[in-house]
């Protein structure tokens, strides 16, 4: 693969190792973007699966669920406000506190 002068105190050992760490490099230094990318892709089928589960707890859970509305009251109530959802706003978008004052 390389040319190895003698006595340069170079080896062929030495020079696959440089290359094998070269090649490690290559591919750690893709890789973040490779994961943004693939976040990306996931990211982007999010609103159409959250309709789809929306969906089947519509149809099909929230009715099954009616039968415990009389037989077990408790257990209806608690399920029903499990499945209110609670937005929290997440990070960002807030206002800033403000900065506490220096001494």
């Amino acid at each position: 693969m390389h040319r190895v002068e003698e006595g340069g105190g170079v080896t062929q050992l030495k020079l696959d190792e440089l290359d094998q760490a070269r090649q490690y490099f290559q591919a750690a230094k893709s890789s973040p973007r490779a994961k943004i990318s693939e976040k990306a892709g996931y990211t982007s089928t999010l609103p159409q699966m959250i309709r789809d589960v929306k969906t089947i707890l519509r149809t099909r859970l929230d009715k099954l669920m009616t039968t415990f509305q009389l037989s077990n009251p408790t257990f209806f109530a608690g399920y029903q406000s499990a499945r209110v959802i609670v937005d929290r706003h997440g990070p960002g978008g807030g206002v800033e506190p403000p900065a506490p004052p220096t001494p």
